[in-house]
């Protein structure tokens, strides 16, 4: 004989582990006993998936950033730290440190990745500090060699 079973919820157990439960059982039928399979669907906040929620998407495991860049994984999403002397989504632009030219008026400057090196006229020779009187900004160092010039860079 078949009897209506008193339906209890199958999300009572709160089932998933990082979303919300959707219970869809609307009735069952039993024989003699009430025993049934839960029957819910779980829908899994940003950032996890699986039948309960409760597998974390890692954005980073593909290794989505270039070489030398290091990947910072977020809840749906990612951020690549670029290494030094780039920027960009992906770390795709190379940061022209000589554009536009820090060096002293006449000076060569050379790009280099976290730095720049502003060169001396040839022929020209400089006396006194020459990292005192270059002008490499706010958070630079500067390095002086007497006779190229000196360089600046970051650190």
């Amino acid at each position: 004989m078949f009897a209506l079973c008193a339906k209890p919820s199958s999300c009572s157990s709160s089932p998933c582990v990082h979303g919300t439960c959707e219970d869809h059982e609307t009735y069952y039928s039993c024989h003699d006993n009430c025993d049934h399979q839960p029957y819910y669907v779980c829908r899994c906040e940003p950032g996890w998936f699986g039948d309960r929620c409760h597998i974390y998407i890692d954005e980073c495991q593909s290794s989505p950033c270039p070489q030398n860049a290091t990947c910072v994984d977020h809840v749906n999403g990612y951020t690549c730290q670029c290494p030094p002397g780039f920027t960009g989504n992906s770390c795709e632009t190379d940061i022209n440190w000589c554009d536009p030219n820090p060096c002293p008026s006449g000076w060569v400057c050379a790009d280099m990745p976290d730095a720049f090196l502003c060169q001396m006229p040839a022929g020209r020779a400089f006396s006194g500090d020459l990292c005192t009187a270059a002008s490499c900004g706010p958070g630079w160092n500067c390095k002086e060699d007497v006779s190229s010039g000196y360089t600046c860079f970051r650190g």
